[in-house]
C-alpha cells in the first residue's frame, strides 16, 4: 500500500503544473525598433521591439531572448551596437543598458551611470578598437575598454538642446557626429577627436537631417553622410554627399531621386571603401549608410541587410533587389486588448498600438488585417448583431465578421477631429420603429450613424478632449441597473462613465483613482481598477463604503472580472505572474505556469467558455482553459 502511494505521488509530481496552458504562439511580426548584424558573423542577427530577439540562420527564424535582465524584458528596445573585435560585447540602449560580453549567452545590466535619459543610444568604435559610445538626450559617454567603465562628454557646445541622431564613425574611434535643431533649422555637429571639442557646420539640404557619417579608411579628410527627410517621412527621400574639408563644404554624391552618377574619380574612392555599391539601391547604398536603428547592413557577407519598415522586419540577400519578410518566430509587440467573436469561440481580435490581428483557430496561428493607418489603434468591439466588427484608428473601419472585408467608413476632416471610440444604441426611426444607431464619440464632437456606418450625421457635441492629460485609451458598454452606461478609461487619469450616449463624461461614481491602467466590470455595476501600480475594488454605486478597498501585492498591470461574479477577479503583476481571488479579494492565488518573466498588458474572460486570455509585452496571447480551477499558490495578503 505505501509503495503504491509513493508511485501515484511521483506520477503527480512529475505532471506539468502548466500542463493547461496554451502555448504562446502569438500574431508573428509585431513592431520593431531596432536591428543589427553582427559583423562577424552575417548569420547572426538581433531585433529588438518589446524584447529582445536573435536569429542564427540569416534572418529565417527567429527565438526570443528570455534571459535579461527583469528590468529590460519590457521595455522598448531602440538601439543595439555589436563589437567588431570577437571578445568584445553586445550591448542594448536602454535606461539602463545592458550588455552581453560571452556573445549573447548571458546578459548583465551596465550602470547605473548611463542611465540619464529615456534610453541609450550605443554604438561601437571600428575592428582592433575597445572604444564605445552611448547618448541620452543631453549626455555623450565613451567607454575605452568595452563598456567596463564611462565618461561623460563634457565639452558639448552648450548652445545644442540635445544629442539627435548620434553617430560613431565605424572606421575611426575618435570620429562622432550628432544633429542638431534649432529654430527650425538642422546643423552637424563633428567632433574628430574623441569627445575633445565639438564644432558646429554648415549643413546641405537645412531641413533634411544627416542620418550616417562615415570617414574614408584611407583618407581621415573625407567624409561621407547620408541625409533624409524628416523623422515623420523616413520613408522619403535620400541624398548622399561627401566632404574634402571635414564638413565645411559639401559636394553631392549621389540623389537617388535624380539617379545623378558621382564623377569617376570620387566613385572609384568610394567603391574601394564600400564593395558592391553600385549594386545597391537606396536606403542600403551598398551597406555605404547604416542607419543604426531600422537598417543594418553586413559587414563581412556584402548584400546581406536586415531592414524594418513601419515596424515590420524584411531581409535582403542581394543589397535590397529583392526583399521577403523576416517574422518567423518573433512576438515582438505589446499586445494592448483582446476583443472576442461573440458567435465563435475560436475567433477573437488582438491589436498592438498599431496593428490588428485575427485568429479562427483560438490563437494557433494569427492573421494581420490590412488595416493601415497613421494614428494608434483605439477600439476593437462588435456590433450587436454580430455581424460586423469596429476598429478605431484616426478613422473608423468596418469588417465583416470574419475579417476578409474592410472599409473605411469614416475619416476626420482634419488632425484635431479625433475619433474615440464607436457605441451602439436603440432609437426610435422615422417610422416609429426601433432602428440600432452608431454613436461615434470624438475629440469634442459625437456623430450618428443610421445605417451601420455609412453615412454619419452631427449629433452633438462632447466633453472628452484630446489632449495628453485626458488621452482615452479605452472603452466598453454595458447595462448597470436600469440604466445603459458607457465606459472608458484615461491612460493617466479616472475612469469616465457617460448616460447620455456620450454627450458628457464624468468620473464614475465621483471617487478618485487616477493613472488608470486597466479596470474592469461587473453585471452589478462593481468596479475593479489597476492605479498606481495598485488593485482597487469599487461595490455598486449603492452600495459603496466611504472608502473603497485597496491592495499593494506588487506591480499591478492587469485586471479582468467575471460579468456575472465580480468576487471572481485575475489580476496581472509585472513580472508576469497572475493571481486569482474568488472571494472579492478576501484571498489570493498565484497561478502556476503562464507567461512568467514578460509584462502582461491586457486579461480577458471568453464568454464563450470563461477560459482567460492574456496577452503579453512581446510574447504573444497565452490561454488557461481551465481558469477557476487551475493550481495555484496561496498569498499572504494584509
Amino acid at each position: 500500500m505505501r509503495g503504491t502511494l509513493v508511485a501515484v505521488l511521483v506520477v503527480l509530481t512529475c505532471a506539468p503544473a502548466h500542463a493547461q496552458w496554451q502555448p504562446a504562439t502569438g500574431p508573428e511580426g509585431g513592431t520593431i525598433y531596432s536591428v543589427a548584424i553582427d559583423p562577424l558573423d552575417a548569420d547572426s542577427m538581433y531585433a529588438g521591439g518589446k524584447g529582445l530577439y536573435h536569429s542564427t540562420d540569416g534572418g529565417k527564424t527567429w527565438r526570443r531572448v528570455d534571459d535579461l535582465p527583469a528590468t529590460a524584458r519590457a521595455l522598448n528596445i531602440r538601439s543595439m551596437a555589436i563589437s567588431r573585435n570577437e571578445d568584445g560585447p553586445i550591448i542594448v540602449g536602454l535606461s539602463p543598458c545592458f550588455v552581453s560580453r560571452d556573445r549573447g549567452e548571458t546578459w548583465q545590466v551596465i550602470g547605473p551611470s548611463l542611465a540619464k535619459g529615456m534610453y541609450g543610444d550605443v554604438h561601437v568604435g571600428p575592428a582592433g578598437s575597445r572604444v564605445m559610445y552611448a547618448a541620452a538626450y543631453k549626455h555623450i559617454f565613451r567607454s575605452d575598454d568595452s563598456g567596463e567603465t564611462w565618461r561623460e562628454l563634457s565639452r558639448r557646445p552648450k548652445e545644442v538642446p540635445h544629442v539627435q541622431y548620434f553617430q560613431a564613425d565605424r572606421f575611426d574611434p575618435n570620429t562622432i557626429s550628432f544633429m542638431c535643431r534649432q529654430k527650425e533649422e538642422t546643423s552637424l555637429v563633428i567632433s574628430r577627436d574623441g569627445g575633445e571639442s565639438f564644432k558646429t557646420i554648415p549643413f546641405p539640404e537645412g531641413q533634411d537631417q544627416a542620418v550616417s557619417m562615415s570617414t574614408d579608411p584611407k583618407d581621415r579628410g573625407l567624409l561621407y553622410i547620408c541625409t533624409q527627410k524628416p523623422a515623420w517621412q523616413r520613408t522619403g527621400r535620400r541624398r548622399y554627399y561627401y566632404s574634402y574639408d571635414n564638413g565645411a563644404s559639401w559636394d553631392l554624391l549621389w540623389d537617388p531621386e535624380t539617379e545623378a552618377e558621382p564623377d569617376p574619380a570620387t566613385a572609384r574612392k568610394v567603391n574601394e571603401v564600400f564593395p558592391g555599391m553600385q549594386a545597391a539601391p537606396a536606403p542600403a547604398w551598398g551597406g555605404m549608410m547604416l542607419f543604426r536603428t531600422e537598417l543594418s547592413c553586413s559587414e563581412n557577407e556584402p548584400g546581406r541587410i536586415l531592414g524594418v519598415l513601419v515596424g515590420r522586419m524584411f531581409r535582403s540577400d542581394d543589397y535590397g533587389k529583392n526583399w521577403e519578410p523576416a517574422t518567423t518566430g518573433l512576438v515582438a509587440t505589446a499586445i494592448e486588448r483582446i476583443v472576442f467573436d461573440p458567435q465563435d469561440a475560436n475567433a477573437a481580435y488582438c491589436s498592438d498600438t498599431r496593428h490588428v490581428w485575427r485568429t479562427a483557430d483560438r490563437g494557433k496561428t494569427w492573421e494581420r488585417m490590412p488595416l493601415e493607418e497613421y494614428w494608434f489603434v483605439r477600439q476593437i468591439t462588435f456590433s450587436p448583431d454580430g455581424k460586423h466588427v469596429f476598429v478605431v484608428f484616426n478613422g473608423v473601419w468596418r469588417g465583416t465578421r470574419d475579417g476578409k472585408e474592410w472599409q473605411h467608413v469614416w475619416r476626420p476632416t482634419d488632425q484635431s477631429a479625433q475619433p474615440m471610440g464607436v457605441f451602439f444604441c436603440g432609437k426610435a426611426g422615422t417610422n416609429g420603429e426601433a432602428q440600432q444607431v452608431i454613436v461615434l464619440v470624438g475629440n469634442g464632437f459625437v456623430l450618428e450613424s443610421p445605417d451601420n456606418g455609412t453615412t454619419w450625421e452631427e449629433g452633438g457635441k462632447s466633453n472628452l478632449e484630446f489632449r495628453p492629460t485626458q488621452y482615452v485609451k479605452r472603452f466598453s458598454q454595458r447595462p448597470v441597473g436600469d440604466r445603459e452606461i458607457w465606459f472608458a478609461h484615461e491612460l493617466h487619469g479616472a475612469v469616465l462613465s457617460s448616460t447620455d450616449h456620450g454627450r458628457t463624461w464624468e468620473r464614475y461614481g465621483q471617487t478618485r483613482h487616477y493613472r488608470v491602467s486597466a479596470s474592469s466590470f461587473a453585471d452589478d455595476g462593481s468596479m475593479w481598477i489597476v492605479s498606481r501600480d495598485k488593485l482597487h475594488y469599487l461595490p455598486p454605486v449603492e452600495q459603496r463604503p466611504p472608502r473603497f478597498r485597496s491592495w499593494r501585492l506588487a506591480e499591478f498591470t492587469a485586471v479582468v472580472c467575471d460579468p456575472a461574479d465580480a468576487r471572481l477577479a485575475y489580476v496581472a503583476r509585472q513580472d508576469g505572474t497572475i493571481l486569482r481571488t474568488v472571494d472579492g479579494g478576501e484571498t489570493f492565488e498565484a497561478l502556476d505556469g503562464g507567461p512568467t518573466g514578460v509584462e502582461v498588458m491586457h486579461l480577458a474572460l471568453s464568454p464563450h467558455d470563461g477560459s482567460l486570455w492574456v496577452a503579453t509585452t512581446g510574447n504573444g496571447v497565452w490561454i488557461l482553459d481551465n481558469a477557476k480551477t487551475h493550481p495555484g499558490k496561496r498569498l499572504n495578503v494584509e
